[in-house]
């Protein structure tokens, strides 16, 4: 792994990142930090399965709706 000094890494930084490539900066021959390239972990998804929406879908059950939202309790 490519060990870097703190001021390089300060000066070539987009360089040393466009390399795609882990390494260690280093401040006064000691170990800072290290950096590695950022990988996205793919994450399965869930509900895989196509979907049907009936074109109905906003009226559907509208009378049976209503009926509950005006139902009086007594």
């Amino acid at each position: 792994m490519k060990i870097i000094d703190i001021y390089e890494a300060t000066v070539h930084l987009s360089e040393l990142l466009d390399q795609n490539q882990p390494f260690i900066i280093i401040k006064e021959g000691k170990p800072v930090a290290q950096v590695l390239p950022y990988s996205q972990k793919t994450s399965q998804r869930i509900g895989f399965m196509p979907i049907n929406i009936p074109q109905d879908f906003d009226s559907m059950h509208q009378d049976e709706i209503l009926a509950l939202f005006n139902k009086i309790d007594k």
